[in-house]
């Protein structure tokens, strides 16, 4: 700064002693101001230009990175053909079942009951000096055998006289069936020749059972008994018969002194293949308490307060 007002000084002195034109002194004169007027950047000018190039250069090197990537999968999806995305959690296809077992529900239950009684719709067989008539009733699969259920009705038309329900153990074998193992008369019975009303049933064990509830009036006492039967290999096996209705309002008179009982049960408080409560009400109220021995449920204590009929 010192140097430009010393040059400054030396051009007026010029200019007064004539050496010099007014012209030329203000050209000189602007050529000595000018680097002056220009302010020098600061240092952190000249950091801040750095650090943005180096930005720059990065986001550069970035995205042609990723442009090459792009590039490199879009040639590898290119050379496989008809390779299928990957799917999360893929569930493997379920085994598409053949033969029988493709079949609708009804012509497998048709089919099931014309190799178990060479007959179609309806077949009947002498059961204990009866004529029992049995019709297709269900038809459930335990794995890779199938159980058929055929209610019967006998001929024998009286309130003592009971039908039946027949079970066949079968497999497949092709479009049809094949009898592996069979019981007749199996489930109990009803009066008047009825077959017992029955269902497949999940409610006391894992595995399905067979459950029958039939009953009936016999001199004045109604009672109805529900049983479950395991499918077991050699046949229906008994695993528990209850009792879950008396009345004897029908045999009470002023002349017996007897009181009327009329007592129903509901199966309640169930844990499969361990345990279970039967809850009685009506004129009395009580529980009774089953329990799982082996293949069976047992009664704890051993005796009902249900007198039967």
């Amino acid at each position: 700064m010192t140097d430009h007002i010393e040059a400054l000084e030396r051009l007026q002195k010029l200019r007064e002693s004539g050496a010099i034109t007014e012209a030329e002194f203000e050209l000189e004169k602007e050529r000595l101001l000018r680097p002056a007027a220009t302010a020098r950047p600061q240092p952190w000018v000249w950091i801040a230009a750095a650090a943005t190039l180096v930005l720059i250069a990065l986001l550069v090197i970035l995205l042609t990175r990723r442009e090459t990537e792009a590039d490199a999968n879009e040639s590898v999806s290119a050379n496989v053909v008809g390779a299928p995305a990957p799917v999360a959690n893929a569930v493997a296809p379920a085994p598409v079942e053949t033969g029988i077992r493709s079949r609708p529900e009804r012509e497998q239950l048709a089919a099931a009951f014309r190799a178990a009684f060479d007959q179609d719709r309806r077949a009947t067989r002498r059961i204990d000096g009866a004529n029992v008539t049995y019709t297709p009733g269900g038809l459930r699969w335990i794995g890779d055998r199938a159980v058929l259920v055929s209610p019967g009705r006998s001929d024998q038309d009286c309130h003592a006289c009971s039908g039946a329900i027949a079970i066949h153990y079968l497999e497949a074998q092709g479009d049809g069936f094949r009898v592996t193992g069979q019981g007749l008369n199996g489930g109990g019975g009803a009066g008047w020749g009825a077959p017992p009303d029955w269902r497949f049933s999940t409610m006391l064990t894992s595995e399905p059972l067979l459950e029958s509830s039939a009953g009936g009036t016999w001199q004045g006492h109604t009672c109805a008994w529900t049983r479950f039967y395991a499918f077991a290999q050699g046949g229906p096996a008994e695993v528990v018969s209850m009792q879950l209705h008396q009345d004897n309002s029908g045999a009470v008179t002023e002349e017996s002194g007897e009181q009327v009982t009329d007592i129903s049960g509901q199966i309640r408080n169930v844990v499969k293949d361990r345990s279970f409560d039967v809850t009685y009400t009506g004129s009395e109220r009580f529980t009774e308490r089953y329990v799982r021995r082996g293949a069976r449920y047992v009664l704890a204590g051993g005796t009902t307060r249900m007198s039967g009929c």
